[in-house]
């Protein structure tokens, strides 16, 4: 870092923010490889997609309790999906190919 002072933010580590209950969440199909499902989502929900790196690569409101990313374009590899509903957040681990 250049500067006097530098803050290093881990968008996987917020403070304060509770889970959303994964019971009725469900992600489909792993691997992915043109869509990638989510359903059960409460009212409101954020979700995004990081890669590897920390990138954000998708950020999209569900337009419904459920919704479907459109991963074809992205590359082949692990990423993280967050999802936001107000104060909750939950995170998965997913796969494209």
């Amino acid at each position: 870092c250049w500067a006097r002072r530098c803050h290093l933010i881990d968008p996987f580590n917020v403070v304060g923010i509770t889970d959303i209950a994964s019971d009725d969440i469900t992600i489909f199909p792993i691997p992915a490889q043109d869509v990638l499902t989510v359903s059960g989502l409460p009212a409101s929900a954020t979700l995004r997609l990081f890669a590897a790196d920390g990138r954000s690569v998708l950020n999209e409101p569900a337009s419904s309790t459920t919704h479907q990313l459109h991963v074809a374009g992205l590359s082949g590899g692990t990423y993280v999906l967050r999802i936001d509903a107000g104060e909750r957040a939950m995170y998965r681990r997913v796969v494209v190919e």
